[in-house]
């Protein structure tokens, strides 16, 4: 019994390797496909500050038309990093917000702080700022 146990076992982590094997294969050989340019740059758009009613200041960068898709970046994030998916939805024939988070770089913290109510509040104000009543809502980590 024990030695059939033994079997499987090897035989599933034999499995898993392969998997492992064939999956960094398959990102290896995208190597190269961006640019350190196209990692780097901000998304292009219009660019817009929205007020809070505790003097945050919240920065916004959108682009094209359609359905609205807003990105939220996570903990110490900034709009670019979304500069990839950002274009890529405006191809598909969307209207994309981008916005940077409270404190983070462009975006001013306000006298409320940083916090789960606080940014709950922000993400209402983009919404109302721009009348979404309908979209999809994106978020990495805190995002």
């Amino acid at each position: 019994m024990l030695r059939k146990l033994l079997f499987a076992l090897i035989f599933i982590v034999g499995i898993v390797i392969a998997f492992v094997f064939i999956k960094s294969n398959s990102i290896l050989s995208k190597e190269g496909q961006y640019t350190y340019e196209q990692f780097s740059k901000e998304p292009s758009g219009k660019e817009e500050y929205i007020s809070t009613p505790d003097g945050s200041k919240i920065r916004v960068i959108r682009a094209g038309t359609g359905k609205t898709v807003i990105l939220a970046h996570g903990f110490g994030g900034t709009i670019r990093d979304w500069n990839l998916v950002y274009g890529q939805l405006i191809q598909s024939g969307y209207h994309v917000i981008a916005f940077e988070q409270r404190g983070h770089n462009k975006s001013i913290e306000g006298e409320e702080g940083i916090g789960s109510k606080q940014m709950a509040s922000d993400y209402k104000a983009i919404l109302e700022y721009f009348d979404v009543k309908e979209g999809v809502l994106v978020g990495h980590s805190m995002g």
